[in-house]
């Protein structure tokens, strides 16, 4: 439980003196891709650095500083693998796969995270809609035909299952909405 406070306490405390994180994203920009504009944004910490990653509708840019070291990666949306948003009791967790590496960003609002990976998911070429390698799948949504799916329970469930996978960012409102009506409709 004291480890817990001490994280939120580091989080807090690494912010200190820190520019607001919308101007910080403009300068982000600025700098690493002049002529493009923030498009979405979300920072959070990775153990004791600062990040900010901020997306356009060119590229992502991911910033990581801890005190004055700062380092800045680039990554267009060709090269993403996988793009995924989960929740914690801290706020959202944010994972990119990219080139081989895996990049995390914990601790960030939660709408702002959504909102980012949602960005970047509908710019992924041929790969719209991914999930984590780690994430576990669930049960395939019940056919119409099935007997499950004709049973009170099954659709009780099916619906149960549909929510879990959107809350943990797994499917867009529309795929979840899409789902959802199938499933109603057996």
């Amino acid at each position: 439980m004291l480890d817990d406070f001490l994280d939120i306490a580091r989080a807090r405390l690494s912010r200190v003196g820190r520019p607001p994180d919308a101007e910080e994203a403009e300068s982000l920009v600025a700098e690493r891709a002049p002529g493009e504009a923030a498009a979405r944004w979300a920072s959070g910490r990775d153990d004791e650095d600062y990040l900010l990653w901020v997306a356009t509708e060119g590229r992502v840019l991911l910033l990581e500083q801890d005190g004055l070291r700062r380092k800045v990666h680039e990554l267009a949306y060709s090269q993403i693998h996988e793009a995924h948003v989960s929740r914690d009791r801290w706020g959202a967790r944010i994972r990119l796969y990219a080139g081989g590496r895996k990049y995390a960003l914990e601790g960030a609002d939660t709408a702002r995270a959504e909102a980012l990976v949602q960005w970047i998911r509908d710019r992924m070429p041929g790969r719209a809609r991914t999930t984590t390698l780690d994430a576990p799948q669930g049960p395939p949504i019940p056919a119409a035909s099935t007997p499950l799916a004709a049973s009170g329970e099954g659709v009780a469930s099916g619906l149960a299952e549909l929510v879990r996978l959107r809350e943990r960012g797994l499917l867009t409102e529309e795929e979840f909405t899409a789902f959802k009506q199938r499933l109603l409709r057996s």
